[in-house]
């Protein structure tokens, strides 16, 4: 494997809040390129602002966009730049909680992102604090408060016996983990509705989870998480032919994972959307240069995927089901940020390059000529 060195991505994006669609000319050439940073922008600004995939209907809505803005690529199966790629990437579809008491999903309760799929019926609540003091069932809930929780600390929960684990406060959007204890369900719910589950006022509350104790149900609660283990998702595939009838056959593969971003209120330059668009302006200008220029000599294969924040499921889905042979890809350049610490997979035959991208704003000029100078050195036919 090859790591390049560091490519500086650049997105202060207090400027792009008030962003149009550029009409700005289209210039430059694969020796002397001009990079449209207007449009890098603005995807950027849409990928940002909203948070679009914690589902698969998100993800779906995301690709659709993405493929719009690659204009020019030609898709690699079909009439459309958007496939399907079987990830084997944990997506939470759905969380259900049913009781005496109305809440609303995503508002009032949201999954956890360390559940496993299952359903339980719960009928007791006991605070984390006090699970090793008392007895508990596979109807009891393990109620968390203000508390980060691990995996391992899960593992021990199931093994106690907990049913569920309701972890109580400020609702975050996470994307969800890539393990989970086996049938150990988790949601998030807020202060306001434990209170109204328990039966408890502000102030009884909050002697219950100092004192501890078991607090039994007046009714029933069903909580349910719907996780699926390997999805089908829409990724983005197209490519620009190779120009030279003697490597046109071969193909560079370009590609970055559509990650989900961190919440909003942590600063935007930590969000996991910058590396989809390198590889949409990348794509844009090779397309425009190959229609005007013999250039690249091998084909470029654009790729965006599903992907999480620590791992390349994409990538890994990809080699187990290539729509290029392996044996005629010449290289991948995965694009990574700064949430992407694990190493991505290898393969036998095909070099992975990592491009890192953290986030500085005055660098994303750089960072695109560095990127563009790495791929059209692979796709000269060399």
């Amino acid at each position: 494997m090859k790591w390049w060195p560091v490519l500086v991505l650049g997105l202060g994006f207090a400027a792009c809040a008030t962003l149009e669609r550029s009409d700005a000319p289209w210039t430059g050439t694969s020796e002397v390129p001009n990079w449209q940073i207007d449009r890098i922008l603005e995807d950027t600004q849409f990928l940002a602002a909203r948070r679009r995939f914690s589902r698969l209907t998100s993800y779906s809505d995301a690709a659709n966009y993405i493929s719009d803005r690659m204009e020019g690529i030609q898709p690699v199966a079909g009439p459309s730049r958007v496939v399907n790629l079987a990830a084997p990437l944990r997506m939470i579809h759905r969380a259900t909680l049913m009781g005496a008491v109305a809440l609303e999903n995503e508002v009032d309760y949201a999954p956890y992102a360390l559940s496993d799929s299952g359903q339980v019926h719960i009928t007791s609540l006991v605070p984390l604090d006090a699970i090793e003091q008392i007895d508990v069932w596979d109807s009891t809930a393990a109620l968390v408060t203000d508390k980060p929780l691990s995996i391992p600390q899960l593992h021990r929960l199931a093994a106690r016996g907990v049913g569920a684990v309701l972890v109580v406060g400020i609702i975050e959007h996470r994307p969800p983990a890539q393990e989970a204890p086996d049938g150990l369900v988790a949601l998030q719910i807020t202060d306001t509705a434990a209170m109204q589950i328990a039966g408890h006022s502000p102030d009884d509350w909050s002697q219950w989870l100092v004192e501890g104790g078991k607090r039994m149900l007046a009714s029933t609660l069903t909580i349910g998480v719907d996780v699926h283990a390997e999805t089908w998702m829409p990724s983005v595939m197209g490519f620009v032919p190779g120009r030279d009838p003697t490597h046109s056959s071969e193909a560079v593969i370009v590609c970055a994972g559509l990650a989900e971003p961190v919440p909003e209120e942590e600063p935007l330059a930590t969000f996991g959307g910058h590396a989809p668009v390198l590889v949409m302006e990348l794509a844009r200008q090779y397309s425009r240069w190959s229609a005007l220029e013999l250039f690249p000599k091998r084909t470029v294969l654009f790729a965006i995927w599903p992907e999480s924040l620590h791992g390349y499921a994409g990538l890994s889905a990809y080699l187990a089901n290539p729509v290029w042979p392996l044996d005629e890809t010449h290289s991948i350049y995965c694009i990574g940020d700064e949430h992407t610490r694990s190493a991505p997979p290898t393969h036998e035959t095909v070099t992975v390059n990592t491009v890192e991208v953290p986030a500085q704003v005055s660098q994303l000029e750089r960072t695109m000529d560095a990127l563009h100078h790495a791929v059209r050195e692979a796709a000269s036919g060399h």
